[in-house]
C-alpha cells in the first residue's frame, strides 16, 4: 500500500516525455562530453525515489532506537512466548478455541508467537525482533495513511511515532505484542477502507501491493484486515468503524447513506466482538478473584479515573517523563474525575470553535485520539485491577492520532515565514528526534534485565506492588546465599504489608522457605528443613485461602508435596491448578505421574492419554503414558510408547533402564544388559543404570564386569551406601569364583537409539514378555 502511494506520487512528478533527436548517439570510448552534453545526461540519471529515501529512514529510525530491546530479558508474562501452547504443534487449534485464564481471546496474536517459535524456535531475542520489525511496519503505514489523507508534517509525524519513548513498553516487553500487531492489521484496514470510499487516489501503476480496483474486493479486504485486528487485540481496535466515521466527517463533512450501509456490518462485528471479548474477561476466574479481591469498580468510578487516564495518557506524549512500567495506582476522586472530565469537554470545544479557520482536522485528530482510548481504559483487566489503571503500552494505536496533530502544528508553525528567519525547520525536526530517540534508547535499557527493569521500577514508584514482587522473584531466582534469600523475603514482605490480601507475596514468601528447606538438607539439618517445610505449605495455604483460583499457589503446593512424597494431597493440588487453567500441559503431566505413583492407573492413563493427544511431541508425556502401560502389563502398549519416547528425545535414559527392567524379570538378562548398557552411555554419570548393569552381569557371570561397573558407581556417588555394600560382595564373589566370563562389547553410540527403539531386535519381546518363567 506503501507502494501504491508512491507510484501515485511518482506519476505526479514524473516530467512529460521529450521528443529525442535520432541522430543523437552515445559518444564513444574515450571521447570528451561537452558540459552541455553532461547537463543534458544529468537530466537523463534516475535519482532515488525520494519517497522510498523517505521510507526508509523511517525504518533506520524505528529499527536502530529499539533494536537493543531485542536482547531483553525476559520479564513479566514474556513467557506467553514459551507457553505450552505455543510450543505445541497443535497449539494453533487451542488457542483460536479458547481464552486464556484472564479471558483474554487473542489467537492471532498467539499464532504470532507459535510461528516464531516454528521459524526461530525459542529464541526470546527474535521474538522480541518480531516486535521491532512490526512496529516498522506500523511506522510506515502510519506515514502512509496520514499522507494520503494530505496531513501537514505526515513523514515529521510518523518519525516522532517511530522514535517516541512511550511506545518502549509495547515493543521492548512481549506481552505488549498483541497492540503491536492489532494496530498493523488495522491501519491497513483503514487504508483499504479509505481507498473504497474514494478519499485516496487510485495507483496509476500496478505494483505487488496495488489495492484492487473492484469496490466490492476492496471492502472484502478491508473487512478481513479489521477482523484480524480485532483477533490480535479487540481493545485496541475494536473503535475502528467510528473512526472511519470521524475521517469522512472530516474530509467530506457529511457521510451519505451508501457509506452507512456499508460500514453498518463491520459495525455489528465491532460491537459482537467487543462484546465477547468483554464477556470473556468478565466471567474470567482471574477477573472474579480481582473482584473479590480488590472490589468491583463501579460505573462512576471507571468514569472518573478514565477521565484521569485521558489526561495521563496525553501529558505522557507532550512529556514522556517519567516512564514507569508500573504506575501508581490512583484512588477514584469524584472531584478530580469531574475536573478531568470538564476540561476534556472544554478542549473539544476549543477545536470545534477553530474549525472555521483551521479545518475539522485538529477536532477530528482530539477525538480519534479519545475514541481509540476509551476501550484501553477498560478496568477490568484483572492485572490493571491488580497493579495500575494505566500502561504505556494501552496507547500504542491512540498515541497516533494526537502525535499527528502536534507534528502537523508544529509543521506550521515552524513553516511561518517570519520564524524561518530564525529557525531552520529540518534542523528543528531533527533535534527532537534526536532528543526522544536518545530517551527511547535510554529507557529501553531498563529491558535488558530484570534486575534493571525491576530496580528502575520501586525507584519511581516507591508503592509498586509489582515492582516488589518482581524484583523480590528475581532475587529469589538468583539467590546464592542466605543473605540474597533474606533479601527477597524482606521485598516480599514488603509487597504483602501493601496489599495484605494479595495472593502472590504469600506465594512468594512460601518459595523463600521451601529455598531454605532446602539449603538445610543440603547441610545435613534434616529438623530445620522440615520446619521450613512446613512453613512453606503454610504460605502455599495462605494464599490460596486469599484467593482460591490462584494458579501458581497450587502448583508450588504440589511441587514440595511430591518431594515430600505425599502424591494424594499433591493430586489434589494439581487437580485444582487443571481446574483454573486446563492449558498447561506441565501441570497435567505433573498429576498423571502423581496418579500413576499412587497407583490410580486408570485416572493416570486418562490424564496422560488426553496430554499426548494435546501435546503430541513430548517425549517425557510419552515416557509417563509407557510407564502406567508398564504397571497395567500392557507390554506392547509400553513398547509402543517407548519407541515413540526415543524417536522424539534419543536422550532419554528412562526408556531403556524401564526396557531392561522388564527384560531382566523375564531372565533374558542378555537382551536387559544391553538396554543398561544403553542407559550408560546415553548418561555415563548415572549410578542407577550402572547398578542395574552390574546386578545383570552378576547373574551372567561376568563377575569382573559387574566389579567395574559398581566401582565407577561408588565413584559417582561416595555416599551410596548400597552401592559399596554390592560392591564389596562383589569383590569376594570374584576373589572367591574367579573374573567369570567377559561381557559383550558394548553398543556404540550410534546404535543405542536403534537398540532402545526398535522391538524388531527382541525377536521374544513379543510373545514372551509377562509370561511366567
Amino acid at each position: 500500500m506503501a507502494e501504491e502511494q508512491a507510484s501515485e506520487d511518482q506519476s505526479a512528478d514524473r516530467p512529460q516525455d521529450q521528443p529525442q533527436d535520432p541522430s543523437a548517439r552515445p559518444p564513444a570510448a574515450n571521447t570528451e562530453i561537452p558540459a552541455a552534453a553532461e547537463a543534458d545526461l544529468s537530466d537523463e540519471i534516475s535519482l532515488p525515489n525520494p519517497l522510498v529515501l523517505s521510507a526508509i529512514g523511517l525504518v533506520l529510525l524505528s529499527v536502530v532506537t529499539f533494536l537493543p530491546t531485542s536482547r531483553g530479558a525476559a520479564t513479566w508474562l514474556d513467557d506467553v512466548s514459551l507457553n505450552p501452547l505455543v510450543l505445541a504443534n497443535d497449539g494453533v487449534a487451542r488457542f483460536w478455541t479458547s481464552a486464556d485464564t484472564a479471558g483474554r481471546y487473542q489467537p492471532m496474536t498467539l499464532t504470532s508467537f507459535w510461528l516464531g517459535v516454528r521459524l526461530f524456535h525459542q529464541s526470546l531475542p527474535a521474538q522480541h525482533l518480531i516486535n521491532v520489525v512490526l512496529n516498522a511496519a506500523v511506522v510506515i503505514l502510519l506515514w502512509t495513511l496520514l499522507r494520503r489523507l494530505e496531513v501537514p508534517g505526515a513523514w515529521f509525524a510518523a518519525a516522532i511515532f517511530a522514535v517516541h519513548p512511550v511506545h518502549t513498553q509495547a515493543i521492548a516487553w512481549l506481552g505488549g505484542r498483541s497492540v503491536v500487531l492489532a494496530s498493523v492489521f488495522y491501519l491497513s484496514a483503514m487504508l483499504v477502507y479509505l481507498r473504497f470510499l474514494d478519499l485516496t487516489p487510485a495507483a496509476e501503476t500496478k505494483t505487488l501491493l496495488t489495492l484492487p480496483p473492484e469496490p466490492e474486493r476492496l471492502w472484502g479486504l478491508a473487512f478481513v484486515l479489521f477482523l484480524c485486528a480485532l483477533l490480535s487485540n479487540a481493545a485496541a481496535t475494536v473503535t475502528f468503524p467510528i473512526a472511519i466515521l470521524l475521517i469522512v466527517c472530516w474530509k467530506r463533512n457529511a457521510i451519505t447513506s451508501k457509506e452507512w450501509l456499508t460500514i453498518f456490518p463491520i459495525f455489528l462485528v465491532a460491537i459482537a466482538g467487543g462484546a465477547w471479548a468483554g464477556w470473556l474477561q468478565e466471567s474470567s476466574l482471574a477477573t472474579e478473584a480481582m473482584t473479590a479481591a480488590y472490589g468491583y469498580l463501579q460505573f462512576p468510578d471507571r468514569f472518573f479515573l478514565g477521565n484521569q487516564a485521558i489526561w495521563f495518557y496525553a501529558l505522557k506524549i507532550v512529556a514522556p517523563i517519567p516512564l514507569i512500567f508500573d504506575y501508581p495506582r490512583w484512588e477514584s476522586s469524584a472531584g478530580i474525575g469531574l475536573l478531568c472530565g470538564l476540561l476534556i469537554v472544554i478542549a473539544l470545544a476549543v477545536l470545534w470553535s477553530l474549525r472555521g479557520r483551521y479545518g475539522r482536522g485538529p477536532l477530528a485528530a482530539g477525538l480519534l485520539f479519545i475514541v481509540a482510548l476509551v476501550p484501553m481504559l477498560s478496568l477490568l483487566d484483572p492485572p490493571a485491577i491488580r497493579y495500575s489503571f494505566v500502561a504505556d503500552y494501552r496507547q500504542y494505536l491512540a498515541s497516533a492520532a494526537l502525535i499527528a496533530l502536534i507534528a502537523a502544528v508544529a509543521t506550521r508553525i515552524v513553516s511561518a515565514e517570519k520564524l524561518r528567519e530564525f529557525l531552520n525547520p529540518s534542523y528543528c525536526a531533527g533535534a527532537v528526534l534526536v532528543v526522544l530517540a536518545v530517551m527511547s534508547f535510554r529507557q529501553g535499557a531498563f529491558y535488558l534485565t530484570n534486575q534493571s527493569l525491576w530496580k528502575q521500577t520501586i525507584v519511581d514508584n516507591k508503592h509498586s506492588l509489582l515492582g516488589d514482587e518482581q524484583y523480590a522473584d528475581y532475587l529469589l531466582a538468583s539467590a546464592r546465599s542466605t543473605d540474597q534469600l533474606d533479601a527477597a523475603e524482606e521485598w516480599f514482605q514488603r509487597a504483602q504489608m501493601q496489599v495484605p490480601h494479595d495472593p502472590a507475596a504469600a506465594v512468594g514468601l512460601g518459595l523463600v522457605a521451601a529455598a531454605r528447606a532446602y539449603d538445610d538438607q543440603t547441610m545435613g539439618q534434616p529438623d530445620l528443613a522440615a520446619t521450613q517445610q512446613t512453613s512453606a505449605k503454610q504460605y502455599f495455604h495462605d494464599a490460596i485461602r486469599l484467593d482460591p483460583d490462584y494458579e501458581p499457589a497450587y502448583v508450588w503446593l504440589a511441587q514440595l508435596l511430591t518431594l515430600e512424597k505425599d502424591d494424594k494431597d499433591a493430586i489434589d493440588a494439581l487437580t485444582q491448578a487443571k481446574r483454573i487453567d486446563p492449558n498447561d500441559l506441565r501441570n497435567r503431566l505433573e498429576l498423571g505421574a502423581a496418579q500413576r505413583r499412587v497407583g490410580d492407573l486408570k485416572d493416570a492413563e486418562n490424564t496422560l492419554t488426553e496430554l499426548a493427544d494435546d501435546d503430541p511431541n513430548n517425549p517425557a508425556v510419552h515416557s509417563e503414558l509407557g510407564d502406567v502401560y508398564l504397571q497395567e502389563q500392557r507390554l506392547q502398549d509400553f513398547l509402543a510408547e517407548g519407541q515413540k519416547t526415543v524417536q522424539l528425545d534419543p536422550t532419554n535414559t528412562t526408556v531403556p533402564l524401564n526396557f531392561g527392567a522388564v527384560l531382566e524379570s523375564n531372565a533374558q538378562n542378555e537382551l536387559a544388559a544391553k538396554q543398561y548398557q544403553a542407559a550408560t552411555i546415553l548418561n555415563p554419570s548415572l549410578v542407577e543404570a550402572r547398578l542395574d548393569l552390574a546386578r545383570v552381569y552378576t547373574k551372567l557371570g561376568h563377575r569382573h564386569d559387574a566389579v567395574l561397573q559398581l566401582t565407577q558407581a561408588v565413584e559417582l556417588d561416595p555416599n551410596n551406601t548400597a552401592a559399596q555394600a554390592q560392591l564389596a560382595k562383589a569383590l569376594d564373589d570374584e576373589k572367591k569364583n574367579g573374573a567369570g566370563t567377559p561381557a559383550t562389547s558394548q553398543p556404540s553410540t550410534a546404535s543405542t537409539s536403534e537398540t532402545i527403539s526398535d522391538p524388531a531386535m527382541h525377536p521374544s519381546a513379543g510373545d514372551n514378555l509377562g509370561k511366567p518363567q
